[in-house]
């Protein structure tokens, strides 16, 4: 098993100094073999389960980034069939022609929307609190630099479900609702009009985090 761990710890280890892997690293292949299979099934529960939570925090991980990615890019589609279709824009018609026509889609700024979304990848001891449902938000140590990126922190701190976006272009802008659901809660907050979709999740996300503070309070 040992070489097996080694493999994942390799695919882990493309991250940043807080442990937050990188939204465009390749997942690094993870096949094992009949002997890795035979020593993770003789493994101590207590490290099969820290195992298994290690992979699954990641896989899902890598999920959650690609649907905030297309939930950014439909929303700059949306944005853009809105401006043709209300205001009449030829120049943006035929740039949209032109680019979807080529392949490359430019004109959808799909490298402005990307947030590098980033999630604070749980170590062993996430595991300490695994059941506890009372909110720990004064003690938690936030990575400060993208508020999505402060809120998925704070979800996993307390053993939460990852918070989901819902962007909409907004009268030539965009508006991001942040929905945060629990067993027993629900959280929402809706953002300011921003330019992008990233930074109007990123405007949502900020403040439902003042929200859960002052609940918390």
């Amino acid at each position: 098993m040992a070489r097996f761990l080694e493999r994942i710890a390799t695919s882990l280890s493309s991250s940043n100094q807080i442990g937050i892997p990188l939204a465009n690293t390749e997942l690094v292949g993870l096949e094992p073999n009949k002997k890795d299979i035979e020593e993770v099934q003789n493994a101590p529960a207590s490290e099969s389960l820290q195992n298994a939570l290690t992979l699954l925090y990641r896989e899902r991980q890598e999920v959650y980034s690609q649907i905030c990615s297309t939930e950014d890019e439909l929303a700059l589609y949306e944005g853009n069939i809105e401006k043709i279709r209300d205001g009449a824009e030829v120049g943006l018609a035929l740039q949209c022609i032109k680019s979807i026509a080529s392949g490359h889609n430019s004109v959808f700024s799909k490298s402005d929307n990307q947030a590098e979304d980033k999630a604070f990848q749980p170590g062993e001891d996430h595991c300490e609190s695994q059941w506890k449902r009372q909110m720990r938000l004064s003690g938690t140590s936030l990575p400060g630099n993208s508020s999505c990126q402060d809120l998925e922190t704070m979800c996993l701190k307390n053993n939460w479900r990852l918070p989901r976006y819902f962007v909409e272009p907004s009268d030539g802008n965009f508006t991001s609702e942040v929905i945060l659901k629990g067993k027993d809660f629900k959280f929402s907050s809706m953002s300011d009009l921003k330019t992008n979709p990233r930074e109007a999740r990123e405007s949502a996300a900020a403040r439902l985090i003042g929200e859960l503070h002052n609940f918390c309070m």
